[in-house]
Parts: C-alpha cells; structure tokens; sequence
C-alpha cells in the first residue's frame, strides 16, 4: 500500500511540474504586471505624444496601467484554466490506474482463492479415495483350508498373503505343462486362473486325458482340489500336486485352486487405479511432482509388502498392463511397488532383472534426492 502511495505522488509530482509554455505564461503575466507599474512615468516621459490634454493624472495611469494588468489576468486566467485541465487529465489517468491495479489485484486474490478451494478440493477427495482403499481392504475375506484341519476364514491384509501362496502354486502347474514357454507367458497364464478362475470344475473332466496343455494345467488344478477336498486322499485318475508341478510342491496348498477372485480384486485393483491416477495425472503447475509423490507415498504406506508383490503380479499379466505403460508410469516413476523384495516373489522373478537395476535405469527422480531409487532395497546394495 505504501509503495502504492508513493508510485502516486511520484506521478502526480511529476505531472505538475510546469511545462515550458506555463513558465512562459507565467513570466510574461508577471512582467506585464511588473511593467504596469513602469509604464505610466515610462510612457509619459519618453511619449512622443503630449498627454496633458488626455485628462487628469489618475485617468493617465488607469489608462496606461489597465491594459496591462488586464492582459496579465488573462494569462493568469487562462494558465489557472490550463492548470485545472492538466490536474483533471491527472485524476482522471490515476483513477484509471487504480482501477487496473485494483482489478489486478482482484484477479490475482482469485487466482489465489480458487488455487486454494482446488488445493482443498483435491486433498479432500485423495483422502476420501484414500479411506474407500482401506474400506475395500476391511472387507476382503479368504477362505483358508487346511488339510484335514478345520477351516477358517481371514479378512483384511491377511488375504494378500494367502492371494500369493495361491498364485504361487498355480504359477508351479502352468510352468509345468508349458516347459518351453518363458516366466511371462507362466505368469500371465497362472495370474489369469488365479483371477478369472477356470471354470466349473468338474470330477468327470478332470479324470479324462488329454494332451492339450491348457487342459492339462486346468484338470491338473481340478485334481489337486478334488484331492484336497478328499481329505488328502488319492482316487483314481488322480495325481498328487507333485506331479503337477514337477515336484516343485510337494504338500497340498490351505486353499482350493483356480475358483477365482475377480470379485474382490478387481473393484480393488480399480479403485487403487484410479486413485494413483487421479494424483498423478494433475498438471504439474498445480501439483508438482514432489508434492505428487508425497501423495503417492502416502497412499503406498497403506499397502502391505504382500499387497505390493500382489500387485507386481497384477501388472506382469494382461489385466495390469497399464500400471506402467509409456504414458503412466506409475510403478517406476511414482514407485508404487518400492518396498517389494526378491523374497516375497516367485522364484522365476528377479526385481534387478526385471527392471535392469545393474544399469542404472533412468526414471523420474525428485529434485535434489541422489538416493531416490526404484526399490528400498537398493539403499542397502554393497
């Protein structure tokens, strides 16, 4: 306000300093003034015509002097006039002025404003997403079945875990029946019977040969639940689960195979979706991508490290391509899957390999962080 007050003055100073036709005005108005008082002795001394006849004295000098004088008034008048004109112009041209700052000032409060309603709009429905994520969790049950033990069923996070001893063990059938294709054909194959499931299972299709290998690992995944369901008991037709996958596993898993989970895990994986989505497609002038990883980083504490390898799973197959694809990024740059560990994977998979971790990948860092890797293991590389 302040440099305002003096942006004012300073231009009304400077607009009132007398140009060079008011200072001419002026010193003329004052020696026509100045010479009124001369030119009655000058005129009468130095005349070439005799005055005495024109009257009195007081007659000569009003005679002599009005002239004067009134010209010096009309300049005077005519200056005032000038004068009055100029400081219109100059409170008319500052008012205008004022106008537009105050008109910028409006827009730039407004531009402030909706920033900030758009800020709290945004944080509002991240954390309402946020608070749906968790709802979909609490409400995720598992079945967990063990062999010739009582069943029971687990909810919340504890689902992730027995999700990817499942995934496992499906992943350890369809290796064994397509020995020549490689990890990424397995994985999206065994991801698809772990979340589509394979259909009725049925005792009678199950004990039927066939050489097709899809129909191998399908009946193969049906005998090992048959078996199952019989107590851990062979019947005939029947292979045990080390059979179906080549002695990879030799006990029965605490579940039954193949029978699906579309029904939780994909309102689950497009809610999660969306919600890192939904933050990092915000344009970087409002958001910037450190503010946006802050966000995601918020998000990603939610997950257990079962959720993540769960999720890991989910973009190898063909149901989570786009968790990293060329426009988004989001398991690379915004690190959703950070805290994974090898450990946690089917053995085929190796995150160094997966994400060419020796050379020196280059995403998407936060400015001024050296130590801003892919995965938190990498801090403790030697």
């Amino acid at each position: 306000m302040s440099a305002k007050k003096d942006h004012v003055e300073q231009k009304a100073g400077k607009e009132f300093k007398l140009g060079r036709t008011s200072k001419v005005l002026m010193v003329l108005a004052a020696l026509l003034l100045v010479f009124s008082f001369i030119a009655p002795w000058l005129l009468t001394r130095y005349s070439l015509m005799d005055m005495a006849p024109y009257g009195t004295i007081g007659d000569t000098l009003g005679g002599i002097m009005n002239p004067f004088i009134a010209a010096a008034g009309v300049i005077s008048t005519f200056l005032a006039f000038y004068m009055q004109v100029r400081a219109n112009k100059l409170q008319r041209e500052l008012f205008e002025e004022q106008i537009i700052e105050e008109r910028n000032r409006f827009k730039l409060d407004l531009g402030e404003q909706q920033k900030q309603f758009k800020q709290t709009a945004f944080e509002q429905r991240f954390y309402e997403m946020l608070r749906l994520h968790k709802e979909n969790i609490d409400e995720m049950s598992y079945v967990v079945r063990p062999v010739n033990k009582e069943s029971k069923e687990v909810y919340g996070r504890k689902v992730f875990v027995e999700f990817l001893k499942e995934v496992e063990t499906i992943y350890a059938i369809v290796k064994h029946y397509f020995p020549m294709e490689d990890k990424a054909f397995h994985i999206d194959l065994a991801y698809s019977y772990f979340f589509q499931g394979i259909g009725v299972q049925d005792l009678r299709y199950a004990q039927k040969s066939s050489k097709d290998p899809y129909d191998k690992a399908r009946k193969g995944i049906m005998q090992i639940n048959l078996i199952h369901k019989n107590r851990g008991g062979a019947a005939p037709g029947l292979n045990g689960i080390a059979h179906h996958t080549g002695n990879r596993i030799k006990k029965l898993p605490h579940c039954w195979l193949g029978y699906g989970h579309s029904s939780q895990l994909g309102h689950y994986y497009r809610h999660l979706y969306q919600t890192v989505k939904f933050v990092a497609k915000e344009p970087e002038e409002f958001i910037s991508y450190e503010e946006k990883r802050s966000y995601l980083r918020t998000l990603r504490a939610q997950l257990s490290n079962e959720e993540q390898a769960m999720l890991f799973y989910n973009y190898k197959s063909k149901y989570g391509s786009k968790w990293d694809s060329p426009e988004n990024k989001f398991i690379t740059d915004y690190r959703m899957i950070h805290n994974l560990n090898n450990g946690l994977l089917i053995y085929d998979f190796d995150l160094k390999e997966e994400f060419d971790l020796k050379n020196n990948p280059q995403y998407r860092k936060e400015i001024g962080r050296d130590d801003d890797h892919l995965f938190e293991f990498q801090e403790y590389w030697g």
